[in-house]
């Protein structure tokens, strides 16, 4: 389980690229809100987790290619289900969680929480990823 909580905190961004249609150094202040807050909801349940980086190893599969031989990045899986217009996204089992947890213990979860909304609204109106810049998003978010 301890695995599955990092690979949950790192998930967590999934949706800030689906929103903005970003990624990396254009929603890095985002995403870092994101992943503390989950974090620091984690921390307070007394959730123990392990940072993805420090997981085991997983051996390599037979036709698997090495990462230098990828032609472009892989899109998060929220933003595929908002491209492919499915009308649901996983965001409530990944940020969902975040604010589950922290409902549980009195507390709350406004990144995460925000977050989740938009994305399930975008989903239920089949709208397209990146309905907000990452300028808007911040300004969402009250993270200025």
């Amino acid at each position: 389980m301890p695995y599955k909580w990092g690979k949950l905190l790192l998930n967590l961004n999934n949706v800030v690229e689906a929103i903005t249609n970003a990624s990396g150094k254009q929603v890095r202040r985002i995403t870092l809100a994101v992943q503390n807050e989950g974090r620091e909801i984690l921390t307070h349940a007394g959730v123990h987790w392990i940072p993805i980086g420090e997981s085991p190893p997983r051996p390599p599969k037979v036709s698997e290619r090495p990462n230098s031989e990828l032609k472009r990045a892989t899109l998060g899986s929220t933003w595929q289900s908002l491209a492919r217009r499915q009308g649901t996204v996983e965001t409530q089992f990944l940020n969902g969680e975040i604010v589950r947890v922290a409902n549980l213990m009195g507390k709350q979860a406004p990144i995460n929480e925000t977050l989740l909304r938009i994305a399930q609204e975008m989903a239920s109106n089949q709208e397209q990823p990146g309905k907000y810049t990452p300028e808007q998003l911040v300004e969402i978010l009250r993270l200025q």
